[in-house]
């Protein structure tokens, strides 16, 4: 294991992973199992975007401008090759034309891996602004970003105001945690400190829960319901990434003693991008029939069986390649 790993990003993505794939087993579920869906379109997606904001800044930071498409290529070449393959299958399937509206639908507004193709678009914006812009005024674009999301809650944009604005939020307190360098470490709080930021993300977890379950139409909707909801989504997700990152040395310890439990939540991690892709395309027709044709529980574990085996294999044949690349170098 790396010497200046930060553990806590693995475990974060391990449970966005499973937050993402269990939102979408929304059309497997019966009624009283739906409760298992409410973590993953809001929760599960910002925590892969505030992770993904927060892993970027040392890159960011130590790059040169006219490094960019250097940059940008490393970061997006175990993306795009997946998202074409994705694209393609649902072009095959008939979700998608070639015509110039279908492809404007596919890569610029999409319905359908959406996901995937803010992050392509998002790793753009990062970058400039990390580069030209200092860190202090990046919370307005953040503030900026909310308000836009607040005020846009019925439509697609609503998704990437509110994704960027975590990948941002990231960004910034890897800036104020590390100072751009990976062997600084933030000194780990005192027990005051890490039960406030304890009870504050429990509070949001207990906000977001009531909310999800008492008042689900008026998330939908401008007002101060969708305002709190927001709250709740920061407060439940920023104070484990901060935790995590202050207390890196004795995750470092604990995870070296359990070397198996960590292999498991990196190559989990590892797979967010599959899963969803898999999980976005068997949530069609082929997810339909599991659903129609085989009783829960056991369409739940066809389905889990299909898109985490479908998603092991896609990240065994990335890494063969990336090896076979590194060899020939």
């Amino acid at each position: 294991m790396k010497q200046n790993k930060i553990y806590i990003i693995d475990i974060l993505k391990a449970a966005a992973t499973v937050m993402i794939f269990c939102y979408h087993c929304n059309s497997l579920l019966p009624g009283e199992w739906k409760w298992i869906t409410v973590f993953g379109d809001t929760l599960g997606n910002n925590l892969f975007f505030l992770i993904s904001g927060f892993s970027l800044f040392p890159s960011i930071r130590s790059a040169d401008l006219k490094d960019f498409p250097g940059w940008y290529l490393k970061r997006i070449k175990r993306i795009l090759p997946l998202l074409l393959l994705f694209y393609l299958l649902s072009y095959l399937t008939g979700f998608y034309s070639l015509a110039p509206p279908g492809l404007f639908t596919v890569f610029i507004y999409p319905s359908l891996y959406w996901f995937v193709t803010g992050i392509l678009f998002f790793y753009i914006i990062l970058f400039f602004m990390g580069k030209l812009l200092p860190v202090k005024s990046l919370p307005l674009f953040c503030l900026l970003l909310i308000f836009l999301w607040l005020i846009n809650p019925l439509k697609m944009e609503s998704y990437y105001y509110i994704g960027f604005a975590f990948m941002l939020i990231g960004f910034m307190i890897r800036g104020i945690l590390k100072n751009g360098s990976d062997e600084e470490m933030l000194p780990v709080p005192d027990g005051r400190v890490t039960i406030s930021c304890v009870i504050l993300s429990l509070a949001g977890l207990g906000l977001f829960l009531l909310l999800k379950f008492r008042m689900p139409s008026a998330i939908g909707e401008s007002g101060v319901i969708r305002l709190l909801f927001g709250i709740s989504i920061i407060l439940s997700l920023i104070p484990p990434l901060i935790l995590g990152a202050a207390h890196n040395e004795n995750l470092k310890c604990f995870f070296e003693a359990k070397p198996k439990l960590y292999s498991f939540l990196h190559l989990t991690g590892n797979l967010a991008l599959p899963v969803y892709m898999i999980q976005c395309f068997n949530a069609g027709m082929p997810g339909y029939l599991i659903g129609q044709r085989i009783v829960f529980p056991l369409s739940f574990a066809l389905n889990f069986i299909i898109v985490f085996g479908g998603a092991l294999i896609l990240e065994r044949l990335r890494l063969l390649i990336e090896n076979r690349n590194s060899l020939k170098e």
